[in-house]
């Protein structure tokens, strides 16, 4: 059986070859007596080998159907998958009744917030704030002095100290004054 596949499909091989051959001569033919434009030789060229690709897929290979992807589904197999949430309760038919033990679900233990104040950090506010990069020093509410870097800060309670070190006064907040 397998010997008289191969012989038939080696006789469609050759019906092939040959038909494919012959279509090449009389495109030649159709050319020479016609003298056809190398644009209209493409296109009669083009739609040639297409209808005799499609005519030489369907002699040799029979099989192949029009939508091969419709094919390929129905032969693998698909398996269904249920997935299940929950556990499936099954109903058991029982001479004597039957005792079944839950679950215990633990409750969650309530959260305890501390009760007590906080403490309260103690921060000194100093009244009078300098700049060491303008050596400048301004009240503590001054808008100038909420402006100057960490690094820079200088803190004190007294503007004579800031005055010692050749600070001058803010002409926003203590001149104005």
């Amino acid at each position: 059986m397998e010997d008289t596949q191969k012989e038939t499909r080696a006789i469609k091989n050759l019906i092939v070859i040959l038909v494919g051959a012959l279509i090449i001569v009389g495109v030649l033919l159709i050319n020479a007596i016609f003298k056809l434009a190398t644009v209209h030789i493409v296109v009669v060229c083009w739609i040639v080998t297409t209808l005799f690709a499609i005519w030489a897929i369907l002699i040799v290979d029979p099989k192949v159907t029009i939508n091969p992807v419709r094919t390929l589904i129905k032969e693998v197999p698909v398996e269904k998958q249920v997935f299940i949430d929950r556990p499936v309760e099954k109903q058991v038919f029982v001479d004597r009744p039957v005792i079944i033990e839950k679950e215990v679900i633990k409750e969650v233990p309530k959260i305890v917030y501390r009760t007590t104040p906080h403490r309260k950090l103690e921060i000194p506010k100093y009244d009078f704030i300098g700049s060491t990069e303008t050596r400048t020093y301004h009240k503590r509410n001054c808008r100038f002095s909420k402006l100057i870097k960490k690094k820079y800060k200088v803190h004190s309670n007294s503007a004579s100290t800031f005055k010692s070190k050749h600070f001058k006064a803010c002409k926003s907040c203590i001149k104005k004054n």
